[in-house]
Parts: C-alpha cells; sequence; structure tokens
C-alpha cells in the first residue's frame, strides 16, 4: 500500500488503479467511480494507506461504493491513524462527491460498522445515498445539511433515518426496507420536512402500521 501511495504521488496523470491484497481485499479506481473493499479482517494499517491512497487521488470523485468494515465503533475511534485518513479523504473529494452506496454483500457478516456522520458532514452535495446490510446507531448525531440529497434508499439497516429527514429539503424518492428502527413518526417527518417527495416505498417496516401508512396515504392523494 505504501508503495502504491507513492506511486500515485509522483504520478498524477494515473487514471486509473486496481489493487488487490489478496482473495477479499481490493482497492479500485475506475472511470465509473471508485471501489474499496476490506473484509473479514479489519487491519487500521492496511485500512488507512487505502484511504491515503484515496485522498492523494488528484482526479475528481463522483461516486463512492464502499462496504462497510469488520470493526466496532469504538476499535474505530481507538485507531488515530484510520481517522487521520479518512478526515484526508474526505477534505480532498468532499466536494465533488455526489453519490455514496454503503453495501455489505455478506449477509452473515454481522459485525459490519460505518462512520455515517463523519462522512455525510464531510460530503454535504451528495445528491444519491444508498445503505443497505449495515450497523448504523439508532440516532445518528448529524446535524448538518444535505441539501442536495435527491435520493435515499436504506435496506436491512437498523437505523431510523427520521432525523435525517430533516436535512433534506429537496428527498424525491425514499426506500425503505425491513428498517426495525422506524416507526409511524417517519410518514409525519416525510410529510412535514420533504415538500418534493415523489417517489416513497415502504416495505416490511414493522414499526411503521398499516393503519398509519392508509392515512398518509390518503393525505397524499387528497393534496
Amino acid at each position: 500500500m505504501s508503495q502504491a501511495c507513492g506511486f500515485l504521488t509522483s504520478h498524477p496523470q494515473v487514471e486509473s488503479y486496481h489493487l488487490s491484497g489478496g482473495q477479499y481485499r481490493r482497492a479500485e479506481r475506475n472511470v465509473k467511480g471508485l471501489i474499496w473493499r476490506l473484509e473479514f479482517a479489519f487491519e487500521p494499517s492496511k485500512v488507512a494507506a487505502a484511504l491515503e491512497i484515496m485522498s492523494r487521488w488528484p482526479h475528481p470523485l463522483n461516486s463512492w461504493s464502499i462496504h462497510p468494515f469488520t470493526c466496532s465503533k469504538e476499535e474505530f475511534k481507538a485507531c488515530e491513524p484510520f481517522q487521520r485518513s479518512m478526515n484526508a479523504f474526505l477534505s480532498r473529494h468532499g466536494s465533488s462527491l455526489t453519490s455514496l452506496h454503503i453495501c455489505e454483500l455478506n449477509l452473515w457478516l454481522k459485525a459490519v460498522w460505518f462512520p455515517l456522520e463523519m462522512v455525510l458532514t464531510g460530503f454535504p452535495l451528495i445528491t444519491d445515498l444508498h445503505i443497505k446490510n449495515v450497523t448504523i446507531s439508532a440516532k445518528i448525531n448529524f446535524d448538518g445539511n444535505l441539501p442536495e440529497l435527491r435520493r435515499l434508499e436504506v435496506i436491512n439497516t437498523s437505523w431510523d433515518v427520521s432525523e435525517l429527514l430533516q436535512c433534506c429539503p429537496r428527498l424525491e424518492r425514499i426506500v425503505l426496507t425491513n428498517c426495525s428502527e422506524l416507526s409511524d413518526n417517519i410518514l409525519t417527518m416525510m410529510e412535514r420536512c420533504c415538500p418534493r417527495l415523489r417517489q416513497i416505498c415502504i416495505h416490511q417496516c414493522e414499526g411503521i402500521s398499516e393503519d398509519s401508512i392508509e392515512v398518509f396515504a390518503s393525505r397524499l392523494h387528497s393534496s
């Protein structure tokens, strides 16, 4: 990783790369965006090195697809190099990134976590946010603003997105599937904070009652 970082620093004209550190480790950047993957082991030095490489990438980054970390929130906070490299990456690409996908494909990996508050603060101009199979605190402490967010998709994630909706006045599409932390309050927040919503998809969210959905739908049709 250190050699790759040095190479990219001295060769800014490079427009794509693919780095592989084993069957389940990969860092890749191409014309479609950037994919970074590190599974089965939380190795702070390698994670920090991968983020450092990305922070030195000289070209604008518009899309970021990332697998969550196989570590806990406490481990992340205890790893200063990891936090420094993440801050450097956010600082470098915060003004260009518009699409963020956070997805864990291996459902049997339970200890997957992602510092969502930190990333959302660093990418205030995103238009698309997709989160799937990730462990996130039920209530995130995000007090920023996402004025350009148009599409939000949250699947199989224990996270109450109600508070986030207050920061998304231009949200047009929302998809919520199997989100155990949601309650009827999410419908109130949609109606109050997201006047531009045009598509609403809610599936298998047990905390949202069918009666509330019917009342909500009837108000939408009458408006």
